[in-house]
């Protein structure tokens, strides 16, 4: 479709894009032959324990179900969260649903697996608290 001046919009453009100065895409994401290696010289315990409450409240204000029960699993306790799961269900009961709490966190790899369970009866929602989940040969 031409303009007025009858130049076509194809045209215009093609000469747009020739006046762009074209960026490498790697210039973006540049390998340096140095990596840089974050180290902790001094952390007080004040600052430790404000971590640790921060941590807290953030899954406090998470969006817990009612009636649900939290297990909390130490790093390499399970490979995943589905062997988890199915251990829990194995050991306590029908489960109604999962949720896991320790996927959201800035590094999930290096904290613990923390899972909500929703249990289908009550039954096995009081054993989930008052037993609990014993893993291993404890």
């Amino acid at each position: 479709m031409p303009n007025p001046e009858g130049i076509l919009w194809a045209q215009v453009a093609e000469r747009g894009n020739q006046l762009r100065i074209p960026l490498s895409p790697r210039s973006h994401h540049q390998d340096t032959a140095v990596k840089y290696v974050p180290e902790v010289i001094y952390q007080s315990p004040d600052y430790e324990t404000e971590l640790l409450n921060r941590k807290a409240a953030n899954i406090v204000h998470q969006t817990l179900t009612t009636g649900s029960v939290i297990f909390s699993f130490p790093q390499g306790t399970f490979a995943n969260h589905i062997q988890a799961y199915k251990a829990i269900q194995a050991d306590i009961g029908a489960v109604e649903g999962f949720q896991h709490l320790s996927g959201f966190t800035s590094n999930p790899n290096k904290s613990d697996l923390l899972i909500e369970a929703r249990f289908t009866t009550m039954e096995a929602r009081d054993r989930a608290l008052q037993v609990g989940l014993t893993v291993g040969d404890a």
